[in-house]
Parts: structure tokens; sequence; C-alpha cells
């Protein structure tokens, strides 16, 4: 996990500020969240064969806080991190697309990113505004979660000019097809406010706004 309560001062640190600031920080009593205050340990980043594990808190205890899980997490960083070396080529039905994304100084700030009151697990914002595309790539990790909190998601981001992308456990990572692309959906999601098209909800919102 991402972040953990600092039972001496109370505050929420993510791991990588919590490696810093403190120079002992596994000497420190941290727990996992303010509701089921299992302890968790500050893991500092650090090469798992041949794969980069980035600051995170793991569990001691034989509990499980249901805030995330390590694989939902691990698959976060691990997505992340291979575009972020230009090691997965994106497509959409047959064409290839190449992306020019903004450049982040650390790994960690695509990660957990907040738009418009939501938060994408993985975010990649483009350089320019696409009008295919829109500002950037949402990837969603498709573990744990039920569909209809997928979808939930999905039409927020599009919404305000996001493509998604769902990844579930197993997926190849080498090309990734994009899913839900912004300009495809967002009049189907602005007309029945859902990712199909219901033809009845379309005809109420054309007599509504003409």
């Amino acid at each position: 996990m991402w972040n953990a309560i600092h039972k001496e001062t109370g505050r929420n640190i993510k791991a990588y500020d919590a490696v810093i600031e403190f120079e002992k920080p596994h000497k420190e009593e941290w727990y996992c969240c303010n509701i089921h205050k299992y302890p968790v340990t500050p893991v500092k980043s650090h090469q798992r064969k041949g794969k980069l594990v980035l600051d995170h808190f793991r569990m001691i205890s034989n509990h499980f806080c249901p805030g995330e899980s390590d694989i939902h997490w691990n698959l976060k960083v691990e997505v992340a991190k291979q575009i972020e070396e230009g090691g997965v080529k994106f497509k959409f039905k047959k064409d290839k697309i190449a992306f020019i994304f903004k450049q982040c100084s650390e790994l960690v700030e695509r990660l957990e990113i907040t738009k418009k009151n939501r938060r994408a697990d993985v975010l990649f914002e483009f350089e320019k505004y696409s009008p295919t595309y829109g500002y950037g790539i949402v990837i969603e990790i498709a573990v744990s979660e039920n569909i209809d909190s997928l979808r939930k998601k999905t039409i927020d981001w599009i919404k305000n000019r996001y493509s998604v992308i769902w990844i579930h456990e197993n997926d190849d990572f080498k090309t990734i097809e994009i899913k839900y692309v912004q300009s495809l959906y967002f009049d189907i999601i602005k007309f029945c406010n859902d990712l199909k098209w219901n033809k009845n909800q379309y005809i109420n919102w054309s007599r509504l706004y003409g």
C-alpha cells in the first residue's frame, strides 16, 4: 500500500515520504488506516527479479486491510513502469498509436492522480490535447473491483475528456488496446449516461435538449 498512518503523530504519510523524513522509518510504528489499524512497516524501493519495487508499506500481521490488495498495487506500478520506459505499444483495433506524454520526474507522479474529483490508478497525460484521445490515458486496474464501479469511473473520465484502459491481472503489457476512446464514447455518455447506446434514452434527451 502507498500510504500508512504514523502512530505517534496520526499523520497519513506516503511511503516514499516516510523513508526520506525518518532516519529509521522501520523503527517507527505505523498502521494501515484509521478504520482497521493493522500494523504495517515501510519497505524501501529495490529491484526484485529484475522488476522495480517502489517504496511501499506491507502488512506485518495475518490481517488484511481491504483498502488495496498487493496484486492491485503491484500491477499499477508495473504498468506505469513499462509505459514510462517505452516498453508498451498502444493500439485501437488494428491501428498502432504513438503518444507523447508529459514528462514526470518520478514514477509515483503517474500513480493515484486525482482530476475532477476522480482518482486514476495510473494516469499518463499528453503534451497536447488530442481531439481523438483527449487529455490523456487513464488506466484502471480491474482487480478486486466490480464491473459497475469500473463503468462509473470510466464514464466520469470520458466526461472529462480522458480515454480509458482496463488492465486485468493476466494481461500482456507489451501491447495495450485502448478500450474506451473518449471521442467515440463522449456523445453516447452525454445522451445515455452509459457506455452503451440506448436509443430510447437518446430520444428522451433529444426532446429535452433538442
